[in-house]
């Protein structure tokens, strides 16, 4: 029982038989507050972080979304070019062809007031009354 008595002195002596060791609690129970508030203040503007990661995430897709959008209109606009560009070397072969004249040439008569409809409606009545006018000659 002594020796009982004489560890329970020891251990009271250890943790408060010292004006020191109290201080020392206070100032390490003031140092794990500080550290507690300092890990919230942490945490707050982790979520801050996240959530401002979160919207750039968000803006970014949408640029993304946006580039690709106009990667492939310009991918159908080259396409068009090509297109006409074709359709216009096609037009200057059948000028040559058929009237034996060059595109620099057929500018020479080109109207500012041409309207290509009613000259397409025109050319069609036109081969089509020519064979009955080449009948007409021939049986004359």
């Amino acid at each position: 029982m002594e020796k009982r008595d004489s560890i329970e002195e020891k251990r009271e002596h250890l943790m408060f038989g010292s004006d020191d060791v109290e201080e020392q609690y206070k100032a390490l129970t003031k140092e794990k507050e500080d550290i507690e508030e300092y890990i919230a203040e942490v945490d707050s503007e982790r979520e801050k972080l996240l959530a401002d990661i979160s919207e750039k995430n968000k803006e970014y897709n949408e640029l993304i979304e946006n580039f690709n959008s106009y990667v492939s209109q310009k991918q159908q606009q080259e396409i068009r070019l090509a297109k006409n560009e074709a359709q216009l070397e096609t037009a200057k072969q059948r000028l040559l062809e058929d009237f034996g004249i060059s595109y620099a040439q057929a500018l020479e008569f080109r109207k500012e007031d041409f309207s290509y409809t009613p000259a397409v409606k025109r050319s069609r009545e036109i081969k089509n009354r020519a064979p009955a006018a080449i009948a007409l000659l021939t049986t004359s």
